[in-house]
């Protein structure tokens, strides 16, 4: 072999083992990543809370309902001569007759069903102020000849408090921004006693022109039963936060008559005596009302 062979086979070698060698100290070639590994996969965190709370208030229109019913009784009124024969009457007075709008405060609690469905209880004050006069009434009396006194009567204020249970319906899904919505509901509410004072004008007989003759209770403290429909509107804000506002119709059945009170006479400044049991028939079966609701809340849901 010549010496020039000799050479080649020698760098050849030098070659090969240099080559192993940088292989050896580089490691294993890294495998290429495809494009699809590349790709990062964001998750959106899911925004569906279950339960929630909500605070609220608004104001109660009265529409129907009689505070008092109306009477028609004849009776004999007492003087120093003798009884004579009378006629008590009276028409039925509403509540917007005597009260205020009411305004409310009111929380609910609740619970998400469905996408469409919310299942609710919640706990209701109320208050309303009495402001006006029942000027309805009367008393016709056969002295010499017909008389007629009339007089009024002014009532307690109204407060109740209580709750009810109920079905909430979104026409939307929970995904939805706008969300209108209806609901129904009923439960129980309490509301507290309510008197009344009863006056009369005796100015035609010389007499003050407002001479109490009754001053005591009308209703007494009441269970009653509740029921609410409702339409409204839920604004979705942030993902624990709504707004909303609804009205509707509500019912509150008959309160508890008071007739303790209505016994013996009622003195007419001293003129004559008219028995008092007769004008007890105003309170029976009274004191129910329909009312129209509209309510504004916040929603917290978690």
């Amino acid at each position: 072999m010549s010496p020039t062979q000799n050479f080649r086979q020698f760098a050849l070698l030098v070659s090969c083992v240099a080559g192993g060698l940088a292989s050896a100290w580089a490691g294993p070639e890294p495998i290429q990543a495809s494009a699809k590994d590349k790709e990062i996969q964001v998750i959106t965190p899911v925004c569906d809370p279950r339960w929630y709370l909500n605070l609220g208030g608004g104001a109660d229109f009265a529409v129907d309902g009689n505070l008092t019913n109306g009477f028609n009784r004849d009776l004999k009124v007492q003087t120093l001569v003798g009884a004579f024969p009378a006629r008590a009457t009276g028409s039925s007075t509403n509540w917007n007759d005597v009260y205020e709008p009411a305004f409310h405060v009111q929380g609910e609690f609740g619970y998400v069903l469905t996408r469409h469905i919310e299942l609710f209880g919640s706990f209701r004050y109320t208050h309303a102020e009495a402001v006006d006069r029942a000027n309805d009434n009367q008393v016709l009396v056969n002295l010499i000849g017909p008389s007629v006194f009339r007089f009024s009567r002014d009532f307690g204020d109204y407060t109740s408090y209580g709750g009810e249970v109920g079905v909430r319906y979104f026409f939307l899904t929970k995904e939805s921004r706008f969300r209108p919505f209806f609901s129904l509901s009923g439960g129980v509410n309490h509301v507290d006693s309510i008197d009344i004072s009863t006056r009369v004008n005796l100015s035609s007989f010389g007499g003050p022109f407002g001479f109490e003759i009754y001053k005591g209770g009308f209703f007494d403290d009441s269970w009653v039963g509740t029921g609410t429909a409702q339409l409204g509107l839920e604004v979705r804000v942030a993902c624990h936060w709504d707004l909303g506002v609804e009205g509707g119709i509500r019912y509150q059945s008959t309160l508890s008559q008071n007739d303790r009170d209505y016994r013996g006479f009622a003195p007419f400044d001293g003129l004559f005596a008219v028995p008092l049991k007769p004008f007890a028939a105003s309170n029976n079966n009274a004191g129910d009302s329909w009312t129209v609701p509209l309510n504004a809340y916040v929603k917290y849901r978690f």
